[in-house]
């Protein structure tokens, strides 16, 4: 079997989510969309519940430190390396992480609130980070 890897994007309700139906062999997905399990429910795809709590998604007060043990990104991080290296991901043929923009706000969110110096660095800091995890 040939595997390509890519990204689909798109305006909300253009059928990205729906599309992933149609991947071939065994699907799984990690969802932070909380509508994207609707979408996906009767489908044969193994599904993960991300969503991001509202809290996850809000900048603290100025001064107020985030909490010991990290955010939404940080646990989603160490549990998607520990499939990796467990090999969970040589038994999956088409996967899907749904959606991209709520990690990535969760991630920007979770280095915000850390106290960066500088907010710019945050920014390149996230993309940076969920490249690497992935």
């Amino acid at each position: 079997m040939t595997y390509y890897k890519f990204v689909l994007a798109g305006d909300t309700g253009t059928g990205k989510t729906s599309q992933f139906r149609t991947m071939p062999g065994r699907k799984f997905a990690q969802l932070f969309d909380p509508a994207a399990r609707s979408t996906l429910t009767d489908s044969d795809a193994v599904l993960e519940d991300w969503a991001p709590l509202a809290s996850e998604l809000s900048l603290l007060p100025r001064g107020q430190k985030a909490k010991a043990g990290g955010g939404l990104y940080t646990r989603w991080a160490k549990d998607f390396n520990e499939k990796i290296k467990k090999g969970f991901f040589n038994e999956v043929d088409s996967y899907m992480l749904d959606s991209l923009t709520l990690l990535d706000q969760a991630c920007l969110t979770e280095e915000l609130n850390r106290g960066p110096a500088d907010e710019r660095i945050a920014y390149r800091l996230t993309g940076e980070t969920i490249v690497q995890a992935m």
